[in-house]
């Protein structure tokens, strides 16, 4: 499945509910990641949703995307509040950490399924900051196959 068309077809749905073309900025370097498409586009889909959801309007979403050493390394980062260490830790179904009240919705399942497709595919996912004020990310890593 081609990563380029996941992501296009995403920020596409996501664009919808508002403008944010200004805020993104995506470097991509296209690959076929053997993952099915309906699965990959969920998996993307979830991680997208996100950085949208839990950022402002204005706020940069960047997503870089490269081969490397066997793998595709995908990066979302966003420069919205993100998640702290100890809710990274807590992710667990329908356990949100921001509150209807904020404008979210949700039932807090979108990164226990993407949690879950990752374990179905071998894909590793690695959430989080380096350090305290650096932007928040989510990098997934395709194991592209010999």
């Amino acid at each position: 499945t081609s990563i380029e068309e996941v992501i296009r077809l995403n920020l596409a749905r996501l664009g919808s509910d508002g403008n944010r073309e200004a805020d993104l900025k995506v470097v991509l370097e296209n690959s076929l990641i053997p993952v099915g498409r309906d699965w990959l586009m969920t998996l993307v889909g979830e991680i997208l949703e996100n950085a949208f959801q839990f950022t402002q309007p204005g706020i940069p979403i960047h997503i870089e995307g490269k081969k490397d050493n066997g793998f595709y390394r995908l990066k979302v980062t966003d420069f919205g509040d993100g998640m702290s260490a100890q809710e990274i830790r807590q992710i667990q179904p329908f356990r949100q950490f921001r509150s209807k009240a904020e404008g979210h919705k949700g039932l807090g399942l979108g990164l226990m399924i993407a949690r879950r497709i990752c374990e179905n595919y071998g894909i590793r996912m690695s959430l989080g900051r380096v350090k305290s004020e650096d932007p928040f990310s989510v990098e997934l890593e395709f194991p592209l196959g010999s």
